[in-house]
């Protein structure tokens, strides 16, 4: 889920400056961040510049060119002692500052857009120094969407496993009717952006025995930066919209070539009527463009994209069930949301193989028989 940055602690005004010869965008750096996990709750901290307090997923807000947050989770096992587990799925929203500086004093732009690019790394380290019975290491981290290849990973005996990946996803924010802050003769201009961040998940769980010995050891990282791309006042003609069913806030569109080379990965704004747009780079051509949300296999629609036009009318049904996305729904996916119905869509069991927020289809945070039901009806069904 995202939440709305509150509680912001507004910058104080810069001092004059002189109007640059054209106009220029400078991002501020943050103003706020509301993080929330299904661990320690919701924080909302305010202290621009500052790295945020560690309450349990290491997050910090640095940089006033790109926004970080960081997650680590790390659990390590003695034969002897219960399994250790420490788990993580958190989103962020930062609030962001923005100032035009403008050639001459005019009035400010009403309908704006800003286009921003969240890169995402994580890594995944799992051993196993014990070949006792029972005795393994379980990791998972990875983007919530697009999936990573690191995804949950479990190993036996004596080994190690380790991953590192990154993606990066593209997506843009449009702003109608935007409240600018003016000062001076109207040549500075400060607007105030909430930026919601796709989660990251990580996770470390170990278990076996071997007694007062180490048996097992895994750690999880996942790094998400935000970086703001442009800032225009122009309504772009380079957009696919139309509807996809979907309670979430964000949709993830994958262009792929027609040869099935990836090209750029997005995220879509879903609005209240399922409408959606997603604001491409491409140049024109012939694309597949794969849809898909947390929960959801991938949906394949090949479109013929002109940027001067834009493409609309591009509508979407997704199906749902798929839990750990390998594009599949397999009869113990269906089992599991089965097994959770009537319990909140958080974490909640220690030894559960899928998370449990991406049963939660219809995203009204509980796992109902109607969830159960759209998994049920799905499984052995693949996407595209």
């Amino acid at each position: 889920m995202f939440l709305l940055a509150s509680g912001c602690s507004f910058l104080a005004p810069p001092p004059p400056a002189a109007a640059p010869l054209t106009d220029e965008i400078i991002a501020h750096g943050w103003l706020s961040c509301t993080v929330e996990d299904f661990v320690s709750g919701t924080h909302i901290y305010t202290h621009p510049y500052q790295s945020l307090p560690q309450y349990g997923a290491n997050a910090e807000i640095v940089d006033t060119n790109a926004t970080k947050l960081t997650l680590s989770r790390t659990a390590s096992r003695k034969g002897n002692s219960n399994p250790a587990l420490k788990l993580e799925n958190t989103s962020a929203i930062w609030l962001i500052r923005y100032e035009l500086r403008r050639s001459t004093p005019v009035s400010s732009p009403s309908d704006v857009i800003l286009r921003y690019s969240l890169v995402a790394n994580t890594s995944l380290s799992l051993t196993v120094e014990h070949n006792a019975a029972g005795t393994k290491a379980s990791g998972f981290a990875e983007i919530a969407e697009p999936k990573l290849d690191s995804g949950p990973k479990t190993i036996e005996g004596i080994q190690t496993f380790s991953h590192s990946g990154t993606t990066t996803v593209k997506s843009h924010k449009r702003i109608l009717n935007a409240v600018w802050e003016t000062y001076g003769d109207g040549s500075r201009m400060f607007l105030d952006l909430d930026m919601p961040s796709i989660k990251a998940v990580v996770s470390a769980r170990t278990g076996g025995s071997g007694g007062n010995t180490t048996v097992a050891v895994a750690a999880g990282t996942g790094v998400l930066k935000l970086y703001p791309s442009s800032f225009s006042t122009a309504i772009p003609t380079n957009i696919i919209t139309g509807t996809i069913n979907t309670p979430l806030e964000m949709c993830f569109v994958d262009i792929f070539s027609t040869s099935g080379a990836p090209l750029s990965f997005y995220s879509a704004p879903v609005n209240s009527s399922t409408g959606y747009e997603v604001l491409l780079d491409e140049g024109a051509g012939s694309y597949r463009a794969y849809y898909h949300v947390p929960g959801s296999l991938r949906k394949r629609i090949d479109i013929n994209y002109d940027p001067s036009t834009g493409l609309s009318g591009v509508n979407v049904t997704l199906l749902y069930g798929d839990l750990d996305g390998d594009n599949y729904v397999s009869q113990a996916e269906s089992d599991f949301v089965s097994s959770k119905v009537g319990l909140p869509a958080i974490y909640s069991n220690s030894e559960d193989d899928y998370d449990i927020c991406r049963a939660d289809f219809d995203k009204d945070g509980e796992i109902t028989s109607s969830d159960a039901a759209v998994a049920a009806a799905n499984v052995g069904v693949s996407g595209d």
